[in-house]
């Protein structure tokens, strides 16, 4: 967890190395993604400080020992990191459904996951004024876990990059979803997308938009085929054997 919580300081530290000095001289980047935060420094520091805030201290507030040890200084931390944490979580929906850098994907993932985290701290903080710890103690683990997954992602990101599996504008929305689909196609699950990671660094593979367009219209005439014919809408699964219609064949749609 403290390596995790490392990795998303970092990060936010490279964000203000490379915003400062546009933000000093009023340059507007060129690069799209650098843009946004030149744009709209206020919303996307409204998120990024306080979350940093967040997430450095709520580690202490998790840890059984500390609370034992130092409860006053838990519970003064409390009334700091839950208005913080609401805080990056509502400038977090506003930046990322305003100006996704991956389209509808990320902006509906950023609304999903932020109005759950901001959710979870809410639902903690009701439980602790009712006097119910128990209840407290799982809202603010899920808040922690959702803030903090939010905040890796771009581990993720760079795993991508570095094997050469997707580009920076790819990694983001609706193309990643295409390689995961891709790699499911012919791998199977999670080993598949291990699989890609292994041995596709230097392959051949056909462009992100051509293998959505493909999974679109596979997706199209699967639900053809079930429409059409009642016994595969139903039998996906027969004595516990999947049926060969029901994958998707990306490859015949490419």
């Amino acid at each position: 967890m403290v390596f995790l919580v490392l990795v998303v300081l970092v990060f936010a530290g490279l964000r203000i190395a490379v915003d400062g000095p546009n933000l000093s001289s009023g340059e507007i980047p060129d690069d799209e993604f650098e843009r946004r935060y030149a744009m709209h420094p206020v919303i996307a520091y409204a998120h990024i400080l306080p979350a940093v805030i967040y997430l450095i201290a709520a580690p202490f507030q998790l840890n059984r020992g500390f609370r034992e040890r130092h409860f006053t200084l838990h519970k003064r931390m409390g009334r700091v990191l839950v208005p913080a944490g609401i805080a990056a979580g509502i400038f977090a929906i506003i930046f990322g459904s305003r100006f996704p850098f991956g389209g509808l994907l990320e902006s509906s993932a950023t609304i999903v996951f932020g109005v759950y985290f901001v959710a979870a701290l809410s639902i903690a903080f009701l439980a602790i004024k009712a006097g119910d710890a128990t209840r407290h103690r799982r809202w603010m683990i899920r808040a922690f876990a959702i803030g903090l997954a939010v905040g890796t992602i771009r581990v993720w990101v760079g795993v991508f990059q570095g094997f050469g599996l997707l580009e920076m504008e790819d990694s983001f929305g609706d193309r990643v979803l295409a390689v995961f689909c891709d790699a499911r196609r012919r791998r199977g699950g999670l080993s598949g997308l291990a699989a890609e990671l292994r041995g596709r660094a230097g392959g051949h593979r056909p462009p992100a938009d051509d293998l959505m367009r493909a999974y679109n219209r596979a997706k199209a005439a699967a639900r053809l085929r079930s429409a059409s014919s009642p016994s595969l809408a139903s039998g996906r699964f027969k004595n516990g054997v999947r049926s060969a219609a029901a994958p998707l064949n990306v490859k015949s749609a490419l």
